[in-house]
This record gives structure tokens, C-alpha cells and sequence, in this order.
């Protein structure tokens, strides 16, 4: 997809999902529990595709040495006015230096692009990490079938993604997906809890008998898959 036609596609897209960057105190409690599972850090950490910035405010306020780019115009201007590293088009190789980033995060990005630049993006993530750094990735899980409402709600998605169909993608830009992540925090409130508790023991069942009956396994089926990537070091390449 060309430049000029990828900029008026995403033209009025923060209008359409209503982001303001005025509400990201209300996500830290989501991204302290993503930091719980992935075991993140404090660090410096890199956000592609930040948005409306509240996962940058979050770690701005954890302690983290955070920057961020997008290519919406609105959300960089919005981010740089409450004191956010970030920068206005898509990462390319020479943007930061290298081995310089502990996290990188994307948080339904990759989904966006086509699978040509899914790869090279996962190449610039290879090169920014440094050593011990990890890559977390959250996506519409095309593996379930309740990934449509997620996937096809929005006519800037290009690719369904999957934890194993990432991964092949992946080992072309010499990162393996080493974990996947039961993304499923809990709202506040007594009430909330109970009824959030309540559906994820219906999804759990659902998935062992549906995944079980169809797959002969059990398998992920929430309709979004969050993943952490790790370099591929030299002797898993050697012995593979």
C-alpha cells in the first residue's frame, strides 16, 4: 500500500476510536498486570504504533525510560505535549541505535501490516533489542473463531495473526516466540470481578470442548493473543 494512501486511510482514525490521551490513568491497572506476566522491568522500553499513548504514560510513571512512534500526526503531537518521547512516522532501521532497548511493545500493530512488513519490522526489533531484551506483541488471535468481531472491525487490519503464524514470520527476523500470555486482567469492583470471573470460566470451558473436539488438543481460542519474542541465539539456529 503506498504512502499517500496509507496516511488518508488512517485519516480521522483517533477521532473513530475516541482517543483523547486524557484517560490513560484508568489502563494502569491493565498494563501492571501485562507486566506481571511478561515480567517486565523497568527499563528502556519502545512502544510502535503507541496510539493514544496511555501504555507511555504508564511507563513513564513505573520508572521506565520510554519512548514511542506513530504515524498518526494528532496522537505525537498529544504525546509530545505531556512530555512523551516519541516520533511521528513508521520505525525504520537507524531510528534508534542499536541494542539499545530492553522492551519493545506493540500493541495491535502488527496485525495492521502486510506479512513483508511484518518481518522487517521484527528485523529493526532484532537489531534495537539489547541482549536479554524481549519483544511483547499483542494481536487478534486468528487461531480463534471468535477473532472476527476483533480482526474484521476495523479496515486497517491487513493480516490475521496467529501465536504459531507469527512465530514463522518471526524466524525469518532471527526472533522465536518464546511464551504466550493469558492477557485476562480483572476490572475493579466486587461485582465487576465476580461477573469477569464468571466468563472467563465459560471461555475456559468452551475452549477445552470445542479445541479438544476439533483440534484433539486444548488451544488459546480468546480472541486476542498477546506473545513475548526472544532473539534466536546461535546454537538453537545451529541445531535447527
Amino acid at each position: 500500500m503506498a504512502a499517500a494512501e496509507t496516511a488518508a486511510l488512517y485519516e480521522g482514525y483517533a477521532e473513530a476510536k475516541g482517543w483523547t490521551g486524557q484517560n490513560s490513568a484508568a489502563q494502569f491497572p491493565f498494563f501492571d498486570h501485562l507486566a506481571k506476566l511478561a515480567d517486565m522491568k523497568p527499563g528502556r522500553l519502545l512502544e510502535v504504533g503507541f496510539g493514544e499513548g496511555c501504555l507511555l504514560d504508564w511507563a513513564k510513571a513505573r520508572g521506565y525510560e520510554a519512548s514511542g512512534n506513530d504515524i498518526i500526526r494528532s496522537m505525537v503531537e498529544a504525546a509530545r505535549d505531556r512530555g512523551l518521547d516519541v516520533r511521528l512516522g513508521e520505525l525504520k532501521a537507524g531510528d534508534f541505535a542499536e541494542h539499545s532497548f530492553d522492551w519493545i511493545v506493540a500493541m495491535d500493530v502488527l496485525e495492521h501490516l502486510t506479512t513483508e512488513q511484518i518481518i522487517a519490522h521484527l528485523t529493526v526489533f532484532r537489531a534495537l533489542l539489547k541482549p536479554g531484551g524481549k519483544v511483547v506483541a499483542r494481536f487478534p488471535n486468528g487461531a480463534s473463531p471468535f477473532f472476527g468481531v476483533h480482526h474484521y472491525g476495523d479496515v486497517t487490519h491487513l493480516t490475521p495473526l496467529s501465536p504459531e503464524s507469527l512465530g514463522q514470520l518471526a524466524a525469518r527476523a532471527g526472533l522465536t516466540v518464546s511464551r504466550e500470555l493469558r492477557l485476562r486482567p480483572y476490572p475493579p469492583g466486587i461485582g465487576a470481578k465476580a461477573k469477569r470471573w464468571l466468563s472467563y470460566r465459560a471461555r475456559d470451558a468452551i475452549e477445552l470442548l470445542a479445541a479438544t473436539a476439533y483440534y484433539g488438543r486444548r488451544l488459546t481460542l480468546d480472541p486476542d493473543a498477546t506473545v513475548v519474542l526472544e532473539p534466536v541465539q546461535m546454537n538453537q539456529t545451529l541445531e535447527k
